[in-house]
Parts: structure tokens; sequence; C-alpha cells
């Protein structure tokens, strides 16, 4: 469980790859996903790489996550997702 991981390990920046889902992930999704995440997601910094094409919904998305509380930016180079991640 993802989660518990991040827990057990104080877990404070994670990089999602998610380049291979190919738009698997739609708006009704992400809002549902983001509204039932546990609380020790708020203090997490996230990445999500996604190929370019693929990011129809990624500034939903994005704005979706910030206004539930949670810090989350999109990319489509997983190098400037690591520098981010990295800076902030």
């Amino acid at each position: 469980d993802a989660v518990a991981i991040i827990k057990e390990n104080s877990i404070d920046k994670v990089l999602i790859d998610i380049s291979n889902l190919d738009g698997r992930i739609g708006i009704i999704d992400t809002y549902s996903r983001v509204r039932t995440f546990p609380s020790c997601i708020y203090n997490i910094r996230f990445t999500m790489v996604n190929s370019k094409g693929q990011n129809v919904t990624e500034h939903f998305q994005e704005t979706t996550a910030l206004n539930a509380g949670i810090n989350v930016k999109w990319f489509t180079d997983i190098d400037a997702a690591r520098t981010w991640l990295k800076d902030n």
C-alpha cells in the first residue's frame, strides 16, 4: 500500500510517471481520488510525468488537486520533474 510506505518512510516528495496510461485517468476519476486521499498526502509534493500529446486534462487535474490542498505539478519531461521536486 503506497500510503503505508509514505507514512513509514516520512516521504515528502513523489514523482509519478503516468506516460503509459494513455489518458486512462479521466476528470471524474481524478476528482474522486483527490477527495478521498488520506491526510498524510497533503504534506507531500507530487510531480506527474505524462507523455507529450497526452496532456488534455492535465491542467484540470493539477487545478483540482491544488484546490483540494495537494501540491502537484505536471510535466512531460522527467528531468524537469526531478528538478522541480529537488528545488521545491
